[in-house]
């Protein structure tokens, strides 16, 4: 009896163990479709200078929409600026999708959106991770 009841216990917990391989967590930068666990995605395609605000702990908005740089037009660009009290970064989840910015209070630093279309996740180190706290998504869209 006892050996049944462990046999049970295990197969109970590599069950539970594979479980959480798909919990539908983000999974990183340039993932398809949208960011679905940042709520509402702002429409800010075909703006020429896109306004981010910084205020401690969050973006505003915390996703959004652009048209992607391209050569024969002015490319778009993306204006943060640090509406809180402590000093916040803008880190994109993917190693190279561009250079962080590094914000103090008060700051603005401006930088032109990615020409590759996709989704680029990014989130403060300071008060964030890649899946939790301080972070955003920019996504871009072919020009038209």
């Amino acid at each position: 009896m006892t050996v049944v009841l462990l046999v049970g216990v295990v197969g109970v917990t590599t069950l539970t163990g594979c479980g959480g391989g798909t919990s539908g967590a983000p999974t990183g930068a340039n993932e398809t479709g949208p960011p679905e666990d940042l709520g509402e995605v702002v429409d800010l395609t075909n703006t020429a200078e896109v306004a981010v605000g910084v205020p401690d702990n969050s973006f505003k908005p915390r996703a959004f929409k652009v048209s992607a740089a391209t050569p024969a037009a002015s490319s778009t660009k993306v204006v943060f600026t640090n509406t809180g009290a402590n000093a916040h970064n803008i880190t994109p989840n993917e190693d190279g999708a561009w250079e962080p910015v590094v914000l103090q209070s008060g700051e603005t630093k401006t930088m032109t959106v990615p020409a590759k279309p996709g989704t680029y996740r990014f989130y403060c180190t300071i008060h964030g991770t890649k899946t939790s706290g301080q972070r955003g998504a920019m996504i871009v869209v072919p020009p038209g």
